[in-house]
């Protein structure tokens, strides 16, 4: 039987989570306190553990719960939390949005979090224990303003950390997810692309969760206005944060990147993000424009939006050329989204491992056989369009819809190189 610890101190949301659980047939322990919780982390190693945050220093509670115990966070998120938006760059965690709906709703939520998460190995935590490092971190204590520093001696010191995040030509990223700035910080070449004669305009969709803000934007940053694609990010994050992260890609990139919006179009040289807690699918495709659509679905592998989804529609209406990125994040979202992709007669690229904060979604994509090429996300933009360039100019290729033939022959990017 599954162990979860549930850690909150809020006791009907407590309960509600300890209950859904149980029924599902979790072996459940909960705590009341935060120092408690991290001490019973500690002892008894659960398979997950579930901690409510509604306060300052969210990230960083959640980090030390991971850190404390090497096992993956569900964290339980008040909408007023008022760090809520830095949860979104932790590698490991799932994060379930309390919006004050009722007890058995957010228990069925959490649960399938706890499902998606559950299993994830211990290696993919490693960057994030890397950032918690021995730093002073404030807290009151018993709520009568005195304050104490709280340092876990069995991590590594901060300068370390910020070594093992930082990536060569790459400032330290904030707290929000990307370096701070208004132009990139990566050493980007942007590629020359000259598109084939006739009608070309490929649609490209980048999946990304745990550590993508800075790897989609060198992914956005390379991208040459040139190849004229349709771009829709997915990356896992809360609501509030979504529109921030458009605003910083419009900043470096090329392309004009918005929030999506439902029922909006996007053209030839625009790109937009999905906005948190929507699923964002392709409805059909408008006079060389996609028209898109925000739905309210149910969570798919315990987050919204889903890469899945946004690739699955789009497969699902393509006539055009067709591009599949699944970058850094946990869990398998993205998977079925790069076989409907190939299916489509489309390509797919997924990042590899050594630059990887977070290689489970990369993996799982890989696993599938359907990616064509496993790359550093500084070549993905070259890469892409390398592929694109010839695009339409292969003999077997239907001329009707102008997909790629299916082939039963293995793909040799289906290997790491």
């Amino acid at each position: 039987m599954t162990g979860v610890l549930v850690v909150d101190e809020l006791q009907g949301r407590r309960t509600a989570v300890r209950n859904a659980l149980a029924e599902r047939g979790y072996d459940v322990r909960t705590a009341s306190d935060r120092h408690d919780g991290l001490d019973r982390v500690r002892r008894s190693s659960p398979a997950v553990v579930v901690v409510g945050v509604d306060g300052t220093d969210a990230a960083g509670r959640v980090r030390r719960v991971i850190s404390a115990g090497r096992t993956p966070v569900v964290a339980v998120v008040d909408g007023s939390a008022a760090e809520v938006d830095s949860l979104a760059d932790c590698g490991g965690v799932a994060v379930v949005g309390d919006d004050g709906s009722t007890g058995a709703d957010l228990g069925d939520r959490v649960a399938e979090a706890v499902a998606a998460v559950e299993g994830t190995p211990t290696s993919e935590l490693a960057t994030t224990m890397a950032t918690v490092a021995a730093q002073s971190v404030e807290r009151t204590v018993d709520g009568d303003g005195e304050t104490e520093a709280w340092t876990d001696p069995d991590l590594p010191p901060r300068a370390e950390a910020d070594a093992t995040l930082r990536t060569d030509g790459a400032a330290t990223a904030d707290r929000s997810g990307w370096p701070a700035g208004d132009r990139s910080t990566v050493d980007v070449d942007v590629p020359a692309f000259d598109p084939p004669a006739g009608e070309f305009t490929p649609t490209v969709v980048v999946g990304a969760s745990a550590g993508g803000p800075n790897v989609v934007e060198t992914v956005l940053a390379g991208l040459p206005r040139s190849l004229d694609a349709r771009v829709l990010v997915v990356q896992h994050m809360p609501e509030s944060f979504t529109g921030r992260l458009a605003e910083h890609l419009d900043a470096v990139s090329e392309y004009d990147v918005s929030e999506a919006t439902d029922g909006g179009l996007v053209g030839a040289g625009e790109a937009v993000v999905a906005k948190g807690d929507r699923h964002l699918a392709v409805a059909r495709r408008s006079g060389g424009r996609l028209r898109v659509r925000l739905t309210d679905g149910k969570p798919v592998h315990g987050v919204k939006p889903a890469v899945d989804v946004t690739m699955e529609s789009a497969a699902g209406t393509a006539t055009d050329p067709l591009v599949a990125v699944v970058l850094t994040g946990m869990g398998r979202d993205g998977a079925a989204g790069v076989e409907a992709v190939s299916e489509a007669g489309g390509l797919a690229f997924a990042q590899d491992r050594d630059s990887s904060p977070v290689f489970g979604m990369p993996e799982q994509a890989i696993a599938t056989g359907a990616v064509d090429r496993v790359t550093p996300p500084e070549e993905l933009p070259r890469s892409i369009c390398e592929e694109l360039r010839d695009w339409g100019t292969d003999e077997e290729t239907t001329p009707e819809n102008g997909e790629r033939p299916m082939s039963d022959e293995p793909r040799e990017g289906n290997k790491e190189r």
